[in-house]
């Protein structure tokens, strides 16, 4: 009696420790990674603010919305400026309702971090994105890089440019243009980059005002201009150039000999907002394999990840001509160059 107790105690004991080790990789297996499990927990209505193109952000929210029909896209869109005074007008209230902030240079990205008025997020996309084009702590990543370069109409110009200088010669006298500061978070960058360079500085400006340069109020207007003839020359996006261009407009872009001015197009997330899943989604939609083929393909824009190819005819991150640029510099003398800008250009 004693043995067959003691046999019977033995295969209850076995039989429990089977079933413990047995189930252990059943629940291993079924746990869900970060970016699974943000996406099954994540419904409602996502606040994106941006101030990236029209067009670009209407084609994204139809491909987004159809891979997650849980959730709907709400946007408020304007330029850089626009959308970063209108988080911090909402944070001085008491409740910021943007979940999501994608705008056009890091300056603005570091203007909301320093007021903390966003969070850390360590992305399951961020391995493939160059470690200059994101954030060390993960308040933002960089999802598209936007080049600011020298836009000419191909039937008035010719030869091409080859110098930012080229903005100050006679034979362009009237009809040059740039986007201002105040509201473009790429011109911002540009003018900020040209002033801090030393071939370059306010002389430039004012050389250029001068020469009969206008002030513009986006970067759509200024390759618009140059399209039509009405400028010859303007400094603007260089992927909204080729857009007109494939699209059969007489203008062009070049590199100017100095380099082009390099802006790694920020998108970030917004502490306490009320769809915290909701934005991370988006956010690594955005800077998804997918979303930066699309981009690149569709938008001609130079991608941030290094396993997505840039677009036909586009050089790639390692071989663009860039300008030295200094982010430091243009936050801390934003104001600064904004107003100085805006003086020369309205005098």
């Amino acid at each position: 009696m004693f043995n067959k107790m003691k046999f019977f105690l033995l295969v209850l004991v076995l039989s429990l420790q089977l079933a413990a080790c047995g189930g252990q990789p059943a629940r291993e297996q079924s746990k869900p990674n970060s970016n699974a499990l943000e996406v099954a927990e994540a419904k409602g209505v996502v606040n994106i603010y941006t101030s990236v193109p029209e067009d670009l952000i209407n084609e994204l929210v139809s491909r987004f919305q159809q891979k997650y029909p849980q959730l709907t896209l709400k946007i408020y869109r304007a330029g850089t400026p626009e959308v970063i005074a209108k988080i911090e007008t909402e944070a001085r209230a008491g409740a910021v309702h943007a979940d999501v902030a994608w705008i056009a240079e890091t300056t603005a990205a570091e203007d909301l971090k320093e007021k903390g008025l966003l969070r850390t997020y360590n992305s399951p996309e961020a391995s493939n994105i160059p470690a200059n084009l994101k954030d060390p702590s993960g308040y933002y990543y960089g999802s598209r890089l936007i080049n600011m370069v020298l836009a000419y109409n191909t039937k008035l110009v010719s030869p091409p440019p080859t110098s930012w200088k080229d903005l100050l010669s006679q034979a362009h006298k009237g009809k040059i243009g740039i986007p201002t500061p105040a509201s473009s978070g790429s011109a911002l960058y540009a003018v900020g980059s040209l002033v801090n360079h030393s071939d370059f500085g306010w002389k430039f400006f004012e050389d250029m005002r001068s020469n009969g340069g206008v002030q513009l109020k986006n970067n759509s207007e200024a390759v618009q201009k140059v399209a039509t003839g009405e400028l010859h020359l303007a400094v603007a996006l260089d992927y909204q150039v080729k857009n007109l261009r494939d699209k059969g407009s007489p203008i062009d872009y070049v590199v100017p000999a100095e380099g082009l001015v390099m802006v790694a197009s920020p998108v970030t997330l917004l502490k306490d907002s009320p769809n915290p899943r909701g934005g991370e989604v988006f956010l690594n939609y955005v800077i998804s394999r997918e979303c930066q083929q699309f981009m690149a393909e569709n938008q001609s824009v130079v991608p941030v990840r290094t396993d997505v190819k840039p677009p036909a005819g586009i050089p790639s991150l390692s071989e663009l001509k860039a300008m030295k640029s200094d982010p430091v510099f243009i936050k801390k003398n934003k104001t600064q160059l904004v107003e100085q800008f805006t003086r020369i250009f309205t005098n």
